[in-house]
């Protein structure tokens, strides 16, 4: 039924054809009148016709104007009647059911849409009808693009193919299937013709136009291969795989003649029955036919393609110099290179053995070559990844994971090779090709639905993706400028568009289809006169224009040797997975050379994988031979390398959370969030605190931040541009300049950041090592910058501090811990590593610089220790520490050890030295001081020169116990006073005159799980893992007392209502044992232990009037317990079985509901059920005033990692409760208490983690897993997005009077001062 309304009257329309008149005013039925077709002459009936008799006009959609009212009906006719239904005055018929109209306000026009998928209107004064738009009416499939006369044609499910206009988005052609096409192509020698044959879900080939192909299975891909007399198909059906080759040149004149017909040969016979060919449904393969007039057959292959139809329509593709072809198969877990034009076997390469850490066989989906210079086939597998793979070697050259939430369904890549586009789900992504950007890839949603493929379009200006609907997407990126690499496509004189016939005559015999032909439609060809003629006859234009002509071979080209290719097809099982850059590997060269006549040209130094370029031409001999050599130079084994023992190594946190790069980060100037300080340091760096006593630079790092603190007045600058946790820091000796360094994520490079002191600017970013960054240093006159990778990447690389360009790189065996500057020769550094110790000398040749290396291990006689730290001292001594707590001295004139001794019982991963004191810092959280004046003395020539244990020449002048393992330290230059961290998150201010220690910096070492403010915003305090509640003073967040309990953790935490006559503000913390503990802040010591639960404690809270403490566990049960006597005086079990995770407190009356109380609070479970409570605890009441439940999925697919469910009152509103968590949609719902139903929504980008609602400005704070910390204004749905956390975000809080804003990321607290939106 439809319903429209004029005026006071209200007119319904129903499938029976009854239209109904209401007035809406006193809800009755004014006039119900009936529509029937035309009727039959009253002479020629027999009887009276009743209202009831014969079927009526079945109307799907009415509107009414002042004049006339229009219905659309199921037989296709939009009809103007006037308002009593007497007659119709105007009809338009069409050819599918109206499915609606629509009375324009003026009257004059009608508008009326079809399920058939058109658009149009029809003029009233005129009665002309213009079609607006047509379209699919399922899902597009595939398409293809015709760059010269711009238009593109598409496959959809409705069993269409249809030819658009690229600029005014009309339709051209379509023609009607008997079966589902899943691909299409224009033909790349002469577009003009409108489609070319498009492969049907039932196997069959179709040409619309000109020819027909008839085939039986279900078709995957196609392509079209140069020369252009071939195509192939990827079929379900067909046995062999068969090449045609035309004997004559194909003309021009010919092209869109005829398709020659023809059944494959099998058991001796060329013609097969239809049961015979419905009978091969068992065997998959590819298909070649030419569109020629003499054909002969020369090949045949059997069992080539994968099966399924999964992987349409890229299933095979064609390199873009036509040389070869690849494709999924002989099984979906291989991919296959063949050449192009004589079908010769060049490569197989085993995608499931790729990833040798997952438990599953990974899959090929789907295929894509770049452009032939770089020589990369891509490949998407099952597992959401897409693969680089070396076309001539078959190597993987790089892998990105998790390309898309879900798997990737097409690719392209760009024809100058430096954009790659790929489509999951429903979202777009642009990527940079390199992929050494900061952030690699742009995402865009516009589809509601799976897309089925992307791609660019010829002159590279604009990208299509098809799925629910065809999208042209403006491609904005700037087109790399190469000379005549880039040309701008040809115009083709304008020509009009013949009128097709929308329903094509069809004639089927057996494998035979007869189709009339272009010229029959009224077709026409194009001559290009002029310069243009001969630039599209001479050369083979950027946009996909081939010669008119192409040379034949004058031989068949020669066989490979099958048994010869299987072996090489083992050895490329057991290649090495080449992780180099693929510029490195493969140079960025013209299209592939003549054959080589002598040797390969000669790599760039270093240490690269032997690479052969493959020879250019149909010579497969000369390509097989490439191959083999290639494979036979590779080495065959690698092992993966293992993070040694040792923890001076640094070594990421785990993180399970993914960086979402898609957010809209405020513009400079309007943020609604400054982030004022940040609490803790990160324990789990290495040498990521810096200080220079002569400037009072002091720089540290938490999370991905960089903070910069002044020690004299305890303020803090924020150096904000990594997004993963840094790993370390280095400064310059003049310290103007800072470099910080941070691993990379998803896969991506580590960046480091070089910061001007001054101003803290990022004045230069290097994207380089692999892995992490595991140690940084600058030479002693500043003029170089060394980086040292981890163990994944044990390469040092030296740069130039002018420019930041790499210099010098070099490569190790194994893992490297620490490097160093020698501070009496800017040529000489040092390195240790797993291996030993390595002494390297810069060379400079004008402005060439070399690295040269030689390693040196460390004697026999000391046993097998691995060498973990280092220092220089002023005379040339080397000092290395060790695994086992030895301290080795070496000459650095001779490179010998020349003594040793045991400075610790535990590893050394600090070592510092100054004069004649030399600083140790261990695993055992043990600070010494030595004295190693007399070392000097015992170099090679003195008294005693071996390596005997000389302990007693040294002397151990000081030492402190510190509160966990050092891992960073900055000292003076006479050693008397500096700051030391360690893996507690402490930085402590050490003054070795005084022997005193004073805590500088402190923050949690394990994740923390609440922070609160006090009710005056005086103090805060956190809880976490590690079982201590910290209380801080919030004006300067200095530490000022610390509870800690042993071997429990402390879930959550909350501050009692101000009350100075009971003795001050007391904090109580519910722990993973189920207590609750008291603890005064005046006393600082614990009240009261209470244990109201027998499971973990999961969230607790105060009373509004401090009289009760409400606490929840694990296992649902919710407690109320009395802070004086600590008894439990209630317990509540209507949330039994799911874990609460919220509960809130808030003074509020409630006689609007009924009930009498002071007082309301609420408990959100993981089973997404809220209930809300008033009680009057004074008088031992607490009943339940509503239970809320929302709507979830069943049986999601990550049940252990759904958000959770969380509520809270609205603070201006407390009889607003809003809350969020998994359901159908990610949003904040607002449900009134007084209307008993949600009265707004917002949407969410992301799953909330947690959230937090300000009193001041109607904001929210939502924290995601994706790192995101989001802003938004209740009123008006505006937001911001924050990326300063690098794990996902676990807590937010604003303060009382919502000011400021807490936010928490495992171990990373941020204090953020609000500005409002």
């Amino acid at each position: 039924m439809t319903l429209f309304s004029l005026q006071l009257s209200l007119f319904a329309s129903s499938r029976s054809g009854h239209i109904l008149e209401i007035d809406y005013r006193s809800v009755a039925i004014k006039n119900v009148r009936r529509l029937l077709p035309a009727q039959q002459p009253h002479s020629q009936r027999r009887e009276k016709q009743t209202f009831g008799m014969g079927l009526g006009i079945a109307v799907n959609s009415i509107s009414v104007s002042s004049a006339f009212c229009a219905t659309g009906s199921e037989d296709g006719f939009l009809r103007l009647w006037p308002l009593d239904f007497s007659t119709v005055f105007l009809e338009a018929e069409h050819e599918g059911p109206v499915s609606l109209v629509s009375v324009s306000d003026d009257g004059l026009s009608v508008m009326a849409a079809t399920t058939s998928g058109n658009l149009g209107y029809l003029d009233v004064s005129s009665r002309g009808y213009s079609t607006l738009m047509r379209s699919h009416t399922d899902g597009v499939l595939g398409f293809s693009v015709d760059g010269i006369r711009r238009r593109i044609t598409t496959a959809s499910c409705d069993r269409t193919v249809r030819v658009w206009d690229m600029d005014s988005m009309q339709q051209l052609y379509d023609f009607v299937s008997e079966d589902t096409p899943c691909s299409v192509a224009f033909h790349p020698a002469c577009k003009s013709s409108p489609v070319d044959p498009a492969p049907a879900s039932s196997g069959s080939l179709t040409s619309p136009a000109p020819n027909y192909w008839q085939s039986t299975g279900s078709t995957e891909g196609r392509w079209w291969a140069w020369p252009f007399h071939q195509m192939a198909s990827s079929c379900t059906a067909l046995a062999p795989w068969a090449l045609w080759r035309s004997t004559t040149p194909l003309r021009k004149t010919t092209m869109y003649s005829e398709y020659w017909l023809f059944c494959y040969e099998w058991n001796g016979r060329w013609n097969l029955s239809p049961s015979e060919i419905q009978g091969l449904h068992s065997v998959y393969c590819i298909v070649l036919i030419l569109p020629v007039r003499q054909l002969h057959l020369q090949w045949r292959y059997c069992n080539v393609v994968a099966r399924g139809t999964e992987r349409a329509p890229d299933a095979l593709t064609v390199s873009s110099d036509n040389r070869c072809l690849a494709f999924v198969g002989p099984s979906e877990y291989t991919v296959t290179i063949m050449a192009a034009r004589s079908l010769d076997e060049l490569l197989r390469v085993d995608v499931s053995i790729l990833d040798v850490e997952s438990t599953t066989l990974d899959s090929a989906l789907k295929v894509c070559f770049s452009p032939a210079s770089t020589g990369h086939l891509l490949v998407t597998t099952s597992a959401n990844k897409i693969l680089w793979i070396s076309a001539n070697t078959g190597r993987l050259l790089r892998e990105v994971s998790k390309v898309h939430k879900h798997q990737c369904s097409s690719l392209a890549v760009s024809e100058d090779g430096r954009f790659l586009l790929t489509a999951g789900h429903n979202a777009v992504k642009v990527w940079d090709y390199s992929m050494q950007l900061h952030v690699n890839s742009q995402m865009f949603i516009g589809h509601s639905q799976p897309i089925r493929q992307v791609n660019f379009t010829p002159d590279q200006m604009a990208v299509v993706s098809v799925g629910d609907a065809i999208f042209f997407w403006d491609f904005l990126a700037h087109p790399q400028e190469t000379g005549t690499d880039r040309r701008s496509p040809p115009k083709a004189a304008s020509v009009s568009p013949p009128k097709p016939e929308y329903h094509v005559q069809k004639e089927v015999s057996l494998l035979v289809l007869a189709i009339n032909r272009y010229s029959e439609f009224g077709g026409s060809t194009v001559a290009l006169k002029g310069p243009l003629e001969s630039e599209v006859n001479g050369r083979l234009l950027s946009n996909g224009m081939p010669r008119r002509t192409a040379p034949l071979p004058t031989s068949p080209p020669p066989c490979l040797d099958i048994s010869s290719i299987d072996r090489i097809g083992q050895a490329l099982s057991h290649l090495s997975l080449c992780e180099e850059d693929i510029d490195e590997v493969l140079p960025r060269a013209a299209p592939l050379p003549a054959p080589l006549a002598g040797p390969s040209p000669r790599l760039p130094s270093g240490s690269f994988l032997k690479v052969t370029e493959m020879a250019a031409g149909g010579d497969s001999s000369t390509l097989k031979s490439s191959l083999k050599r290639a494979a036979d130079n590779d080495s065959l084994k690698v092992e993966k390398p293992v993070r040694p023992d040792c923890y001076k190594h640094f070594t990421p946190r785990f993180k399970t959370s993914t960086l979402d790069q898609s957010t809209a980060t405020p513009e400079l100037g309007e943020e609604g969030l400054s982030l004022k300080a940040v609490i803790g340091y990160n324990g789990n760096g290495r040498a990521n605190m810096v200080w220079n006593p002569e400037t009072g630079l002091f720089a540290y790092s938490c999370g991905c931040v960089v903070v910069v603190e002044n020690l004299h007045t305890g303020s803090q600058r924020h150096w904000l541009g990594h997004t993963e946790e840094i790993s370390c820091l280095a400064v310059t000796n003049d310290a103007q300049t800072v470099a910080s360094a941070a691993g990379g994520s998803g896969g991506s490079r580590s960046l480091i950041c070089i910061w001007n002191v001054q101003d803290g600017t990022c004045g230069n970013t290097i994207s380089y090592h692999r892995g992490a960054v595991q140690a940084l240093s600058f030479s002693r006159d500043d003029f170089f910058f060394l980086t040292v990778g981890d163990f994944t990447d044990p390469e040092v690389a030296l740069w130039s501090t002018r420019t930041y360009q790499l210099l010098s790189r070099i490569s190790v065996s194994g893992p490297l811990h620490d490097v160093a500057f020698c501070p009496s020769a800017a040529s000489q550094l040092a390195c240790v590593g797993s291996h030993g110790l390595y002494f390297c000398n810069t060379h400079t040749q004008g402005l060439d610089v070399e690295l040269k290396v030689q390693r040196v291990c460390v004697p026999e006689e000391v046993g097998d220790v691995e060498l973990t730290a280092l220092c220089y001292n002023a005379n040339s001594i080397l000092f290395t520490g060790t695994n086992s707590g030895h301290v080795y001295a070496w000459d650095c004139n001779t490179q010998r050890c020349f003594m040793t001794w045991e400075a610790d019982q535990g590893e050394i991963g600090v070592l510092l030295c100054r004069g004649n004191r030399l600083l140790t810092g261990s695993n055992t959280r043990r600070l010494r001081l030595w004295g190693v004046a007399a070392v000097q003395g015992m170099r090679p020539g003195g008294e005693a020169s071996n390596t005997e244990d000389r302990g007693a020449l040294v002397l151990l002048e000081q030492e402190m116990m510190l509160d966990g393992t050092v891992v960073s330290a900055a000292f003076d230059d006479v050693m008397d006073m500096g700051i030391v961290g360690t893996t507690a998150g402490t930085l402590w201010y050490i003054n070795w005159v005084d022997n005193t220690s004073i805590r500088l910096i402190s923050g949690h070492k394990s994740r923390v799980n609440d922070v609160v403010f006090s009710p005056d915003e005086s103090h805060f305090a956190t809880c976490g893992e590690d079982g201590s509640v910290r209380v801080w003073t919030a004006p300067n967040n200095e530490l000022v007392v610390q509870f800690q309990v042993l071997n429990q953790s402390c879930g959550s935490a909350c501050w009692s209502p101000v009350s100075p006559s009971k003795g001050g503000a007391c904090v109580v913390g519910g722990y993973s044992d189920g207590t609750l503990r008291i603890f005064r802040l005046a006393s600082s010591e614990m009240e009261l232990k209470l244990h109201p639960h027998p499971v973990a404690v999961t969230a607790i809270q105060y009373s509004a009037n401090g009289q009760v403490i409400l606490s929840a566990g694990r296992d649902g049960l919710m407690a109320v317990s009395s802070p004086v006597t600590g008894l439990t005086v209630r317990l509540i079990s209507d949330h039994k079985g799911a874990p609460i995770t919220t509960i809130q407190c808030v003074k509020k009356q409630y006689k609007e509901f009924g009930l009498e109380g002071n007082e309301m609070w609420l408990a959100a479970s993981a089973d997404r059920r809220v209930s809300v409570w008033a009680a009057d605890w004074m008088k031992d009441k607490c009943e339940l005033l509503d239970w809320l439940t929302f709507p979830a999925p069943a049986n999601p697919e990550e049940s252990d990692s759904l958000p959770p469910s969380l509520a809270a009152f609205s603070p201006i509103d407390p009889g607003l409760v809003v809350y969020t968590g998994y359901g159908v949609e990610r949003e904040l719902s607002f449900y009134s208490l007084a209307k008993k139903r949600v009265i707004k929504k917002i949407a969410l980008s992301h799953w909330a983690m947690c959230f937090s609602l300000s009193s001041k400005g109607r904001l929210i704070a939502v924290g995601s897993k994706e790192r995101v910390l989001k802003l938004i204004k209740s009123s008006s749905g505006r937001f911001q997005d924050f990326l300063h956390h690098s794990d996902s975000l676990q807590t937010c809080r604003f303060s009382p009077s919502g000011k400021l804003l807490f936010t928490v990321a495992y171990n990373e607290i941020l204090l953020w001062e609000v500005r409002g939106l």
